[in-house]
């Protein structure tokens, strides 16, 4: 005997909705970061488990991607350069402007003589309109102008009590379209 409750089948009563509409948070994907990153290259390279793979429902759909990192840097004069990637693309980093580094996030200190000694906050928001239905990769990428630069904690070697040890995290959002 099947049971039909209130006289419907059972894939009528699992269905979506036909329509789901616009705006609406669909699925949320992260990766948490929590050990620490170093690199001395000068042009981009994948910063290890900053990335968050993610299968639109509909290539009508948006993906909004959020960064919170920490980074630091081994000298007083530094750049720490981030870049958002969905897969091989680079998807968001200011204009052309003379000879300055065109980032999607990071930091610049100058001229400090503990500069070295801290970690800075960069974050990264942006709304994606990748057009697929295919798996997606977002990573971040990174890169220093002299030195080292670090993800989750201080340039410096040093790590007592007064030094912090921090987390990172990418997360994506599927927003309806």
């Amino acid at each position: 005997m099947i049971i039909k409750p209130n006289n419907n089948t059972i894939s009528a009563i699992t269905a979506l909705p036909a329509a789901i509409p616009t705006g609406k948070v669909l699925q949320v994907k992260q990766t948490v970061k929590t050990d620490v990153f170093s690199s001395t290259s000068t042009s981009a390279v994948d910063v290890t488990g900053l990335s968050v793979s993610i299968t639109p429902a509909s290539s009508s759909n948006k993906i909004y991607v959020y960064l919170s990192t920490y980074v630091g840097h081994s000298n007083s004069d530094e750049v720490v350069a981030l870049y958002l990637y969905r897969d091989s693309t680079l998807l968001y980093r200011g204009d052309a402007n003379g000879s300055m580094s065109r980032v999607s996030g990071g930091i610049h200190t100058t001229h400090g003589t503990t500069q070295q000694n801290e970690t800075f906050y960069s974050g990264i928001s942006y709304l994606d309109s990748p057009s697929s239905s295919s798996s997606l990769t977002y990573k971040i990428q990174g890169n220093t102008i002299l030195g080292t630069f670090f993800v989750n904690k201080a340039g410096s070697t040093y790590t007592g009590v007064e030094r912090t040890a921090h987390s990172s995290s990418i997360t994506v959002w599927e927003i309806a379209g």
